[in-house]
């Protein structure tokens, strides 16, 4: 997503003015920019890019939810932040590189599929994403349809299941392994105008939903608190408070619309 699907993004923003491609990484590049995706910084080290340098390009890293060494953040012309949280750390960590954030973007997938209008009489319930990443039970499935979506293979029939639901399902198991989560679960809430149930503790979410939403859950992560959530909002559709929720996500949607998400990436590389 963040390599052709965000190439195709800068594509529509005036920076098609200049050459835009999505292409394998190679220390034969000359006098470009180039956006060097988590996968790409895997490969490299700071003295293979100290030598694209030297061949006149300009390097920004961007390591979305990965670990990147100081070594690596010493050798590029700026690091790209994908979360607010990460922007944070980034600053406080490396004062003297350039840090800039370009949010994380919805599947356009998604937006083309929810185009077409729905029609619902509740609050219907979906989890999108890897299974181990959440909190499951057999009751909590009994309310909540869980898709698996795998970035491990390339299966894009979760998106047609996005229409069936309303609510998604955003409570998350942290692990060791994650450093800074975009709230990319939260941004493909908004385009598909749902409401989202995620955890307060998450500081992320905390980042774009106010203190003030409506459905936030506040208590300890369990399967009573879970359940007692989901049937409150299960009460509130239709009312003001469901109102309110959709008005938070509308403002997200909007954030990290195409046309946002293509306004920082021209001002990344101005």
């Amino acid at each position: 997503m963040r390599g052709r699907q965000l190439a195709d993004i800068a594509l529509s923003t005036r920076l098609s003015e200049r050459e835009v491609t999505y292409t394998a990484l190679s220390l034969d590049l000359r006098d470009s920019d180039l956006f060097l995706t988590k996968g790409a910084l895997k490969s490299l080290d700071a003295v293979a890019l100290e030598q694209l340098r030297h061949r006149g390009n300009r390097l920004f890293a961007d390591p979305v939810d990965e670990a990147l060494s100081d070594d690596l953040a010493s050798a590029v012309d700026g690091v790209v932040a994908a979360s607010r949280t990460a922007f944070d750390d980034y600053r406080a960590r490396w004062p003297r590189t350039p840090i800039a954030i370009v949010d994380h973007h919805v599947d356009p997938r998604v937006l083309d599929i929810m185009r077409t209008p729905r029609d619902f009489d509740e609050a219907r319930f979906g989890y999108f994403g890897e299974q181990m990443n959440t909190i499951r039970s057999k009751r909590i499935a009994r309310v909540v349809d869980f898709v698996q979506v795998s970035t491990a293979v390339i299966d894009d029939s979760w998106i047609a299941r996005l229409p069936t639901v309303n609510v998604h399902y955003g409570i998350r198991r942290s692990r060791a392994l994650d450093h800074h989560k975009p709230f990319l679960k939260g941004f493909t809430a908004a385009a598909c105008h749902s409401l989202i149930l995620i955890q307060h503790d998450q500081a992320e979410a905390r980042r774009w939903l106010p203190p003030d939403y409506p459905f936030w859950l506040r208590s300890d992560v369990t399967e009573p608190a879970i359940l007692e959530s989901i049937d409150a909002i299960r009460a509130s559709y239709g009312t003001a408070q469901w109102r309110e929720g959709l008005e938070v996500m509308r403002d997200i949607a909007d954030r990290t619309s195409p046309a946002s998400i293509g306004a920082q990436l021209v001002s990344l590389f101005a």
